[in-house]
């Protein structure tokens, strides 16, 4: 693999947008420890606790910036602490953030055939997740959207538009089709310069340090002693992407010399998690128990008698996709071949699940309410349920012994989509 020497042997410039709270902040921290210099430029609204981020590495060359993407004039200021080398894009979540951006991109492009500008999609992207196997090259969302980069104007910027924006608030999914129209901006910024554009679509994000506490319910909920309901999922697939794995791959791009690979890889995107039909929620389970001496014991729970209960998928049962919803059944089940191929290196499940465990046992110690997580089924709520199957539960099993037509108590697509949502700004 040929490495572009002004990424291998010596420091670069990287400007991260956003950067502050999970996967930005990841990303920053692996740069900093390659020994690179890491500008973040974000609003400064997100402040998480120690506990939630780590703390920076090597703060001697870490620059912060504050500033509004929704502000042309404030991204547009960056271009006075140019060159960078690198622009990785956290949370260019709309197309105005986009269309500000492009006098900076512009600007990067001028000075440097090798400057590359890396965008954090995501999976939510595409129209349709009921086949699995998705590859990078399948339908993405189209409009309503509530905003789109049309024809550029005389100095050579997007502008940007509005398009029925009510009709759009309406059709659901707004998230992933807000994102897709960012990437279509970005392929048009990029449409002379293909090479010097990678598009990531990560599955879900996990590490210690996740402030969304969807791993980590499970990982403290099967740590402890005492009944903890699961529902009969276990054979359901699973994608994520550690977010130090996909920080340390993120250099590994910048790495590379794009102008060898030919025009077939361009524009480069790729889908990111663990291969398809590799990991199941049974083995996270049986990892999570693995953790410690004494864990707790699974109650397995029929899927119609947890919705019938109101009991939300994903939400309050983090992960846990009903497996008669044919819908979704491509959510969990990408195709991740070519990030493999282009050296996605991803660590065993259980050093992610140990890790969060042992970060998890430290922030339970300083918190004040160590018993709150931001996921999951609470304690009053799971007595309940737990009760209730008890009373039930064989007479129910009996009865669905062939499965009835699912209830309608089942997340929409458009919420499954926002737990895909960072908010790194």
């Amino acid at each position: 693999m040929h490495l572009d020497i002004s990424i291998e042997e010596k420091r670069v410039k990287i400007l991260i947008l956003g950067g502050t709270v999970f996967l930005g902040r990841a990303i920053a921290n692996a740069a900093l420890t390659a020994g690179h210099n890491v500008t973040l430029f974000n609003r400064g609204v997100s402040k998480p606790d120690s506990f939630i981020a780590q703390e920076f590495s090597h703060p001697e060359r870490l620059t912060e910036l504050q500033g509004d993407r929704h502000n042309a004039d404030a991204v547009r200021a960056l271009i006075a602490d140019a060159p960078w080398d690198a622009i990785i894009d956290t949370c260019g979540t709309a197309v105005d953030m986009i269309a500000n951006t492009a006098p900076l991109i512009r600007d990067q492009l001028a000075r440097s055939p090798h400057f590359r500008y890396i965008y954090l999609s995501t999976i939510a992207v595409y129209e349709d997740f009921g086949i699995p196997g998705i590859t990078e090259s399948d339908t993405l969302r189209s409009p309503p959207c509530t905003m789109e980069v049309a024809d550029e104007s005389d100095d050579g910027t997007p502008t940007v538009i509005t398009k029925n924006p009510a009709t759009a608030a309406n059709s659901g999914g707004i998230y992933g089709t807000e994102r897709a129209n960012c990437e279509r901006s970005l392929e048009k910024l990029f449409k002379d310069h293909p090479a010097n554009l990678i598009i990531l679509r990560p599955s879900l994000l996990v590490g210690p340090g996740d402030p969304t506490d969807r791993l980590t319910y499970w990982v403290r909920r099967l740590t402890q002693p005492g009944e903890a309901i699961v529902p009969h999922a276990g054979q359901q697939f699973l994608q994520w992407v550690d977010v130090r794995d996909l920080a340390a791959w993120i250099l590994v791009l910048l790495g590379r010399d794009p102008r060898e690979e030919g025009p077939i890889y361009f524009p480069r995107v790729f889908n990111v998690g663990h291969p398809e039909k590799e990991l199941t929620l049974g083995d996270v389970w049986r990892s999570c128990l693995a953790l410690v001496d004494k864990p707790a014991m699974l109650v397995p729970m029929d899927e119609l008698f947890l919705l019938e209960s109101g009991v939300q998928p994903w939400l309050e049962v983090p992960l846990w996709v009903p497996s008669f919803d044919k819908t979704m059944r491509g959510f969990t089940r990408m195709d991740t071949r070519k990030a493999e191929r282009y050296g996605l290196g991803l660590r065993p499940i259980r050093d992610t699940l140990r890790d969060i465990f042992e970060w998890d046992q430290r922030r339970a110690k300083a918190s004040d309410s160590p018993d709150q997580l931001r996921s999951g089924i609470g304690g009053d709520r799971q007595t309940k349920l737990l009760k209730s199957w008890s009373d039930n539960g064989v007479k129910i099993e009996a009865e669905r012994a062939i499965p009835s037509a699912p209830p309608e108590q089942q997340p929409s697509q458009s919420e499954l989509e926002a737990w895909l949502i960072e908010g790194d700004d």
